[in-house]
């Protein structure tokens, strides 16, 4: 079963109400951490896997924090979505300004790798 994940755009600490992104959990490679970053690297398209390339041009969500404790509850609470905990019942998990009790200051929208 698909798992989506809705991630808010934020600026400066606040949740743009406007805008979300809905991402199926089961098109994640893989996230990393900096010390006030977590990169979400998302599978490319099927075109990126037609020509070979695939994990080359994968899209990002790029998370910013206000430090490295910040960061380590982002990638936390990130890892227990992924492992299908808080799902329960929930359309989808929202991912924005406070998320699993972390400062977070942006949340960009998806870019092309």
């Amino acid at each position: 079963m698909a798992k989506f994940v809705k991630f808010h755009t934020v600026a400066a600490g606040v949740n743009d109400t406007n805008i979300a992104t809905y991402i199926n959990l089961d098109h994640t490679n893989y996230f990393v951490t900096a010390a006030t970053t977590v990169i979400l690297k998302l599978k490319g398209d099927q075109a990126d896997l037609a020509a070979g390339t695939i994990g080359l041009m994968d899209d990002t969500i790029t998370i910013t924090t206000a430090g490295i404790a910040d960061t380590k509850l982002v990638a936390d609470g990130l890892a227990a979505v992924m492992n299908g905990i808080g799902f329960s019942g929930k359309p989808a998990v929202a991912v924005g300004s406070g998320f699993n009790g972390a400062s977070i200051t942006t949340i960009t929208a998806i870019t092309a790798g």
